[in-house]
Formats: structure tokens, C-alpha cells, sequence
């Protein structure tokens, strides 16, 4: 039996929010300055977000509604101890997290203090809610897996380059920032797309979507939902696999979640043919439960499996891929009603010839992406063929 702080952390760390688990993606494999970093950990009575013990430095993500006198304390006792303690808003996080990373290094490489004179340092800052428009910046949004955000930083950074204005990339947090032109473009899974243009069709325009570089995607704007288990597990195919508890990012999601009910609507079966449905927040972190084997299969984004896997090579032996549902239209990048139609015109341009760039291709490569094709809306019939189904049968 595991000590009780012990199970704490691990109910902690399956817990974790987005934004929590974005940075993560960001200091796991001492990617900050070769430290060690780790989640969740307890320290005394508490437990910190993420530690870095060689450092002496906790760093803690303030969503809103903290408890500001509690936190004093907190940061008072672990001060007392040796540590730095770094607080940032889940909001600054949203905002720029390459900022946080620096912020994280420059702490992390800095002289380790005396007890006496260890500071918190306070990185974040008061936000507004809304993303504010202006008419220079313009404003991205991603909704899509955190390991495919560099992707969508290149595309943003190279409209600022090419449009000579400046451009920012946020985490998506609402489609009501889509719907209220808070955002300008977003990446956007093909389900709240095709919802969102059943809403009003003024909403959303799909300008352009990555072609991924495999021969299975045969240099098509496509992609597939694997289907996982983990590697000591006795099923071999989707028919095994009834009973089985099933792992799924979000209800939002096509690739895992719609194109499963779709599949239990062509089998004429209900959604009590798996025992237990647990939504994980985002691929990646259904990747884990099923290496883990805390569930027992999960339909993942063909092209988030494979830059995972990189990531965490050890998980290959982990997880097996037992089928494939799919190819569906991949994700797009969308204009939203805050876009003129001729700055639409201009951004998928750009977007669209970035393949043809020497100076990007290396970086497209990195997101194993060859580059990016038109798409429109009826790019997505496929998508509104499954939710129609899957709608029919009333599992949805």
C-alpha cells in the first residue's frame, strides 16, 4: 500500500488542468536548461505543481479564484525551506508561454538563495477575459493537442512576417472567443467546426489544413483516430475490446470522441458496449492512461500518436495499435467573423506556400507536416456524414 501523500499525487497529477498539463509538455525531459522537473510533488503538508528539488524552485500555476491569504502561507512556509517559489497565471500561460519558459529558465539557472532571502516571484499579471482586439495585432487561437502548438506558432509567426503586423498565438480557452470574433483565425477540430457552422455559418470559414508527412495520409488533408491499447493487454481488435473501459480527450473532439460513437452507430451498439468512459482532457494524456494501463483502449489522433511517441519513446512499448478508424478531414485552420474576406484570402496564401519554403520546411518536418492545402466547408461533409449518424442512433 502506497503512503497516502504518494496516492495523493497520483490522483493529482491524472487531475491536471490544460493549461497544467501544457506546461508540462513544456519542462518534462529536463527541456529547461537540462533541470530535472517534476509534477505534483509533495513537499511538506503541500504539494507544488512542479518542482525542481536541485534548484530549490517551485513553480505554481494560479488559476482564478485562489485563495490569496492561503497562498501567503504556503509561499511563507516553503520560503522558510529553501525554496523560490514562481507563480504564474493560468492566464499569462495562455497568453505567451514561451515567456513563462524563460521565466522558469531564469529561475531555474539563477544562484540558488539563502533561506533568509528567498523570493516569490510573482511573474503573472492582472488579465483581461477577453483577448482585446486591435487593429494591428491579429489574434490565433489553438484548441488542438499541446504538442502541436509549434506548428501553429510557425503559421502565426509567418503572417506576422509576411503581413508586417504583428500576430499572437493563445490557448483557446471558449468557443464563445470564436463566436465573439475575439479571435481572429483559430485551429479547430473538425466537430466544433462543423457545430459552429450549424449555428451560423457566418461563424466559421475553413481556410487551409496540414497535410501530414506519412505515406498512409497519401498527401492528403487527412488523418486517422488509432485505436490503443496497452501492450500487455489481451485484445487484438475492436471486437475484443467490449467491456473494456474507454479513454477519450474530449466530448468536443471527432477524432476521440465522435468517430467512436460513429462506429458504435454502425455496429448497432450502445455506449454501454465499453464499461467505463473517461474523459482525459486531450490526447496526450489518454496516451498515458492507456501506457499506464489505468483504462483499457483509446481512439487517438493518428498524427498527436506519433509526435507523442517521439516525445516519450518509451511508451512505445507501452501501447499497441489494435485498429484504425477513419481517415477523416483533418483539423483546420478557420477564419472567424473577425476576418475580412480579403485578409482571409491573404492569410491562406501564406499559409498555404509555407511548404515552399526553405526556411520553414525544417520546421513544418519537426511537426512531421509537409505543408498545408485549401480547404473548404464542404472539406468537412465527412465529419457531418458521422455526427449525423451517430445523432440517429441517439448516441449523441
Amino acid at each position: 500500500m502506497h503512503p497516502p501523500q504518494i496516492t495523493r499525487a497520483r490522483e493529482l497529477r491524472n487531475d491536471m488542468t490544460k493549461v497544467e498539463w501544457f506546461v508540462w509538455s513544456r519542462l518534462r525531459g529536463r527541456e529547461v536548461g537540462g533541470y530535472k522537473f517534476r509534477r505534483q510533488v509533495p513537499i511538506g503538508p503541500y504539494f507544488a505543481d512542479f518542482a525542481c528539488r536541485a534548484a530549490r524552485l517551485v513553480v505554481e500555476i494560479d488559476g482564478e479564484g485562489h485563495d490569496l491569504d492561503q497562498d501567503d502561507r504556503r509561499d511563507a512556509w516553503m520560503r522558510a525551506r529553501g525554496y523560490r517559489v514562481l507563480r504564474v497565471s493560468a492566464q499569462e500561460v495562455d497568453e505567451s508561454i514561451d515567456d513563462v519558459m524563460d521565466s522558469i529558465y531564469d529561475a531555474v539557472t539563477s544562484s540558488t538563495p539563502t533561506p533568509s532571502s528567498v523570493p516569490v516571484l510573482k511573474l503573472w499579471r492582472e488579465y483581461p477575459t477577453r483577448v482585446r482586439r486591435s487593429q494591428e495585432e491579429l489574434v490565433f487561437a489553438t484548441y488542438l493537442a499541446p504538442c502541436l502548438r509549434p506548428l501553429y506558432q510557425l503559421v502565426t509567426d509567418a503572417v506576422a512576417e509576411e503581413l508586417g503586423r504583428p500576430t499572437r498565438l493563445v490557448n483557446g480557452t471558449s468557443l464563445d472567443q470564436v463566436r465573439q470574433g475575439d479571435v481572429h483565425f483559430a485551429f479547430l477540430c473538425g466537430l466544433p467546426y462543423i457545430r459552429l457552422r450549424r449555428e451560423d455559418p457566418s461563424l466559421v470559414d475553413a481556410i487551409a489544413a496540414p497535410v501530414v508527412s506519412d505515406i498512409r495520409y497519401g498527401g492528403l488533408p487527412i488523418y486517422f483516430s488509432d485505436v490503443i491499447v496497452p501492450s500487455d493487454s489481451p485484445a487484438g481488435s475492436w471486437g475484443a475490446l467490449r467491456g473494456a473501459s474507454w479513454a477519450y480527450n474530449e466530448a468536443d473532439s471527432h477524432s476521440g470522441y465522435l468517430v467512436t460513437l460513429h462506429r458504435l452507430a454502425e455496429m448497432a451498439e450502445p455506449a454501454t458496449y465499453f464499461s467505463r468512459w473517461q474523459a482525459t482532457g486531450f490526447h496526450e494524456r489518454s496516451i498515458e492512461m492507456v501506457a499506464s494501463g489505468a483504462v483499457g483502449a483509446s481512439a487517438v489522433d493518428s498524427h498527436v500518436l506519433e509526435i507523442a511517441l517521439r516525445r516519450r519513446p518509451e511508451n512505445r512499448d507501452r501501447v499497441r495499435v489494435v485498429d484504425h478508424l477513419g481517415p477523416s478531414t483533418i483539423q483546420p485552420l478557420v477564419a472567424t467573423g473577425a476576418a475580412s474576406d480579403s485578409l482571409k484570402r491573404d492569410v491562406r496564401q501564406i499559409v498555404i506556400a509555407l511548404g515552399d519554403r526553405p526556411q520553414h520546411r525544417e520546421q513544418l518536418q519537426q511537426s512531421l507536416v509537409d505543408g498545408f492545402v485549401t480547404v473548404a466547408d464542404e472539406s468537412y461533409a465527412d465529419i457531418r456524414r458521422m455526427l449525423a449518424a451517430a445523432e440517429a442512433a441517439h448516441l449523441c
